[in-house]
C-alpha cells in the first residue's frame, strides 16, 4: 500500500492510501491525525506488526471506521492493534512532555485499563529506540515539507 500524506495551510491535510485491488481511499486529517498515523507506521513498520491500524488498511478497513466509537468498538482487534493504539498515543506524549523512564510499564499499565485480557508486552530497548529513531525521521520529513508537498511511503502487508 501507498500511503501520500500532502500538506495543506489550512490544517486539513490530505492522506490518500493506494491499495492494490482496491479502490484508492483518502481523508482529510488535521496535525494531530497526521503525527498519530505517522506513529504508528513507525512501530508497525519496526515491529513488523501486519494487523495493527496499517495493516487492517491495506486490506480493506477505511480509516474513516476509526474515527467513529461505535464502528472502531466494533472491531475484533488483534493484540497487535491494541499494542499499537497504545503506544502510539504514548509516543505523541513522549513528543509534547519527554519520554517516560520504563515506556514498557506505562504501555502495559494503559492497555490493562481498556482491556485487561491483553497479555503483558516487554518491548526490548533496541525495539523501543529503533520506533523512537523511526518515528524521528518520519516527524522530521513532515515538518521540513512545504506547503502543498507530499510525503510518500509504502506499507506492506
Amino acid at each position: 500500500m501507498k500511503i501520500i500524506i500532502k500538506k495543506k495551510n489550512d490544517a486539513k491535510h490530505k492522506i490518500t492510501y493506494i491499495r492494490e485491488g482496491l479502490e484508492d481511499f483518502w481523508i482529510e486529517a488535521d496535525d494531530f491525525l497526521v503525527i498519530h498515523d505517522l506513529c504508528h507506521y513507525a512501530i508497525e513498520n519496526t515491529l513488523q506488526y501486519k494487523n495493527a491500524f496499517w495493516g487492517l488498511v491495506a486490506t480493506g478497513i477505511n480509516p474513516g471506521v476509526f474515527e467513529n466509537k461505535e464502528t472502531r468498538d466494533a472491531l475484533q482487534l488483534s493484540n497487535e492493534a491494541w499494542y499499537a493504539e497504545h503506544l502510539a498515543n504514548l509516543l505523541l506524549i513522549e513528543i509534547m512532555q519527554g519520554k517516560f523512564d520504563d515506556l514498557n510499564q506505562v504501555l502495559n499499565e494503559s492497555i490493562m485499563r481498556f482491556n485487561p485480557t491483553i497479555p503483558h508486552i516487554h518491548y526490548s530497548d533496541k525495539e523501543i529506540e529503533d520506533i523512537r529513531n523511526g518515528l524521528e525521521k518520519m516527524f522530521n520529513s513532515w515538518k521540513d515539507l512545504e506547503t502543498g508537498e507530499r510525503l510518500i511511503f509504502e506499507f506492506n502487508i
